[in-house]
């Protein structure tokens, strides 16, 4: 919800394409926290 209310708020293709780059960027790289912390555990 807050994602899409972001992309919202951002005006313009430029910092639209920013932003989902971002996201994805931050999204990818907590998958990659979230699977070395259950195979150290």
């Amino acid at each position: 919800m807050a994602l899409t209310l972001l992309s919202a708020v951002v005006d313009g293709p430029l910092w639209h394409g920013v932003v989902r780059f971002a996201i994805g960027w931050a999204s990818g790289w907590s998958m990659v926290l979230v699977a070395a912390w259950t195979m150290n555990d």
